[in-house]
């Protein structure tokens, strides 16, 4: 629920004489330039008070494709956003207050589309692809979108979708996951625009580097919505109930920084307790980000950490999460199309990770790959030490030494599963005596970057 209108001078209301009204005027000018309500404008002042290029010498990626490595910076990101947002003026008539949708699955794409839509001030609609069409039919019955970006494999859902829509023919299909041309995908709906790969609109058409659009106001933030996240299910009579919760950049913004201040300690990386959870509060106003997150250089002893994720954006408030966490936080995401155990592994060796985000699935999936290693080892022993119950068996001789050297540096598994840490705690222990379940609200993980490894 967005927070209510507060007046954006109810700080400066005492005192009713001339002098009194200019006093209040001229403090009132000085504290606007620091107050920043734009999202975009928002998330990158917040990421320049975290000093990383200067400590390191060379810009750090926020986001790493797990499939081919492909890093994106703080520049790099910040460029793609400008020329995807004008080019999605240019090439998809994209207009503020339209609605851009997301039917995807995970993408390091995804993240800059959000920020491009949002410096046009469009929306953002978070599409589950696991929903059928007619789910999806009634999310968007009242959310229309002017560009829908797809994942290929969704490319038929989507088109069955927007089919089903009376005013679907003026929306723009953008694809992910191929290269700069589209015209192998052919579109089944009549008067559709041509489709369009992402990759088309990254490219820059302009003689300059796109000019910085002026920024929202206090009152603009409050009224202009930025993200809509759906809650939907199916009533006793078959009616697909759709809850959409419509959120303003303001309160995005607010929601987040309350939720910090909500966060619980998180435990040490030798100790197996839970931290406590924190239920919903409403959001307050927003800190300020040259206060909160500027952190000295000579505090940055080491390279922030990257954590392991699969983008699940059409959860509820995983859009904007991952984004904050990213410029707000340091928060640095390997990002993997789905869970593949052995890749995981790999990319815990390869890149020294110390995070995962995995849902309970997907952490059963990972013990169930380790228990395989196990048995495989303890069969290849002699046959009076096979005699040896897997229970018995040391914790030091459970997993094939080569493995344990792969995921030696894995601290924290973070999940949104109230089960994981209750069913696999214990046995993530048994095998990863360093590593812990540690469930959180949104699954993401929130520490400090700056930290030193014990």
């Amino acid at each position: 629920m967005a927070p209510g209108r507060p007046s954006p001078i109810s700080h400066f209301t005492n005192g009713h004489t001339a002098n009194g009204r200019h006093q209040r005027r001229r403090r009132l000018d000085r504290q606007q330039p620091a107050e920043i309500y734009g999202l975009p404008e928002y998330l990158y002042n917040a990421y320049t008070h975290l000093a990383y290029t200067g400590a390191y010498g060379r810009e750090l990626p926020l986001l790493i494709d797990a499939g081919n490595g492909e890093e994106i910076t703080y520049r790099s990101f910040q460029q793609c956003a400008a020329v995807l947002s004008r080019n999605l003026e240019l090439q998809c008539s994209l207009e503020a207050y339209d609605t851009v949708a997301i039917l995807a699955l995970s993408n390091i794409d995804i993240p800059i589309v959000t920020v491009a839509a949002w410096n046009v001030r469009a929306n953002v609609v978070v599409l589950p692809p696991e929903a059928s069409i007619d789910e999806l039919q009634a999310m968007l019955v009242q959310h229309m979108p002017r560009v829908i970006f797809v994942s290929t494999v969704l490319l038929d859902q989507a088109q069955q979708l927007l089919s089903g829509l009376s005013n679907s023919r003026r929306v723009q299909i953008v694809l992910f996951d191929i290269g700069s041309n589209a015209n192998s995908y052919q579109s089944p709906i009549n008067n559709m625009p041509p489709l369009l790969a992402i990759h088309q609109l990254y490219i820059s058409n302009l003689d300059e580097v796109p000019s910085e659009r002026q920024p929202l106001s206090f009152n603009e933030a409050q009224e202009l919505t930025a993200v809509i996240y759906f809650n939907h299910q199916i009533g006793e009579d078959g009616t697909i109930l759709v809850d959409a919760n419509s959120m303003s950049h303001y309160s995005v913004i607010s929601f987040y920084n309350s939720s910090l201040r909500r966060s619980p300690s998180l435990p040490s990386t030798g100790s197996a307790s839970r931290p406590a959870r924190s239920e919903p509060n409403r959001p307050q106003t927003p800190i300020s980000p040259t206060s909160r997150l500027n952190i000295a250089e000579s505090s940055l002893d080491h390279t922030p950490d990257i954590a392991f994720t699969v983008l699940r954006m059409h959860r509820a408030y995983r859009l904007h999460r991952v984004l904050f966490d990213m410029f707000c936080r340091g928060a640095r995401y390997i990002v993997a199309h789905s869970f593949d155990p052995a890749q995981f592994v790999n990319l815990v060796d390869q890149y020294a990770l110390l995070y995962a985000e995995l849902t309970f699935a997907e952490i059963a999936q990972f013990v169930g790959f380790m228990q395989t290693h196990m048995m495989h080892r303890l069969s290849s022993e002699s046959e009076a030490d096979s005699q040896v119950s897997v229970s018995q068996a040391t914790v030091s001789s459970l997993l094939d030494p080569e493995l344990s050297d792969m995921l030696a540096t894995l601290r924290i598994i973070y999940t949104e599963s109230d089960r994981a840490e209750l069913e696999l705690g214990a046995e993530v222990s048994r095998l990863l005596p360093n590593a812990i379940i540690v469930r959180t609200r949104f699954g993401s993980y929130v520490e400090s970057p700056v930290r030193s490894r014990t």
